[in-house]
């Protein structure tokens, strides 16, 4: 899964997985999937009940995404808030105006707010190597000859 997938399914069912039914009913899923959604990218032998898994979920929006996020339907590249937007408001997101925007941008900040706490936990702290001294460079026999500081 991609970053924003983890943070979509973070946002969406605080990254449950199983048959998780939301929207009043509407929904099913980790991502939880509208049949809509579904039927336009659902393929031959692939049943609704599928989608209360993760990895088919994530299969889904990725077909969703492909679907209707391409350069020719939007006129300019795809961007992460098209898909973020996609996601939530529909084919037709992307045009949206008034209270959808508004609520567009809410689900919008909550999946970044989400992306950010994921990329964090993700990076990994530097360790230091056993690594050469600041002295190595010289040879060994040098450092016996260097006297020690006195009253240090």
């Amino acid at each position: 899964m991609t970053d924003l997938e983890k943070a979509i399914h973070q946002v969406e069912t605080g990254s449950r997985v199983g048959k998780i039914i939301g929207d009043q009913g509407r929904a099913l899923g980790p991502l939880q999937i509208h049949v809509g959604a579904w039927t336009d990218c659902k393929k031959k032998n692939e049943s609704y009940s599928m989608c209360s898994q993760l990895e088919y979920s994530v299969t889904i929006f990725r077909r969703y995404c492909n679907r209707y996020l391409t350069k020719k339907r939007l006129g300019r590249a795809i961007t992460e808030k098209d898909k973020i937007f996609l996601w939530n408001g529909g084919p037709n997101a992307h045009k949206a105006k008034g209270k959808k925007l508004k609520n567009l941008t809410r689900y919008y900040k909550k999946v970044q707010e989400a992306l950010r706490v994921i990329k964090k936990s993700s990076v990994q702290p530097l360790r230091c190597k056993e690594g050469p001294s600041p002295n190595d460079h010289l040879p060994s026999e040098s450092l016996e000859s260097i006297p020690e500081k006195r009253g240090a």
